[in-house]
């Protein structure tokens, strides 16, 4: 098993986004934090995994639940499509972070803290097809383009 996280932290709450990646399954636990916002702060969504190159491959979501809650499977109806997140994996990089951000004032003060590297970048797929509402909307912001790191224990 491959383990890859990101996450971020200020005075505000925080959030990360952490995948455990098998040869056929995968695993995605999404936690987060915020002031003011009212949604789960635990979700675990369970995949099947396919590789589809060295670098890429695909997670089908399979299962999920909501601070510890089954969440049913969307249906045809809220769904066009299987719900799908690729992968792509790159040479350890460092996250930009745009030098007008608050988060570069906020982490220079030791207020916020983020994932500093990545080597693996999630990208949802079909986005107009997942349904709306919660927790699909939540799953989607966390996951779309998410910059992970391999965790080195």
């Amino acid at each position: 098993m491959q383990r890859f996280d990101s996450f971020l932290a200020t005075g505000s709450g925080s959030g990360s986004v952490e995948l455990d990646l098998d040869d056929d399954t995968a695993t995605v636990r999404l936690r987060s934090r915020w002031m003011g916002v009212d949604r789960p702060e635990r979700l675990e969504l369970r995949f099947v995994h396919r590789s589809r190159a060295e670098h890429h491959g695909v997670l089908e979501l399979t299962a999920a639940t909501a601070d510890g809650v089954p969440v049913p499977p969307p249906t045809g109806d809220e769904a066009l499509l299987p719900l799908v997140v690729e992968y792509l994996r790159v040479p350890s990089t460092s996250v930009y972070l745009h030098p007008q951000s608050m988060l570069t004032d906020m982490g220079a003060l030791g207020y916020a803290e983020w994932t500093q590297r990545f080597d693996l970048v999630l990208l949802v797929v079909e986005d107009y097809a997942w349904p709306e509402g919660e927790p699909w909307t939540q799953v989607r912001e966390a996951l779309d383009k998410a910059k992970l790191e391999t965790t080195r224990d």
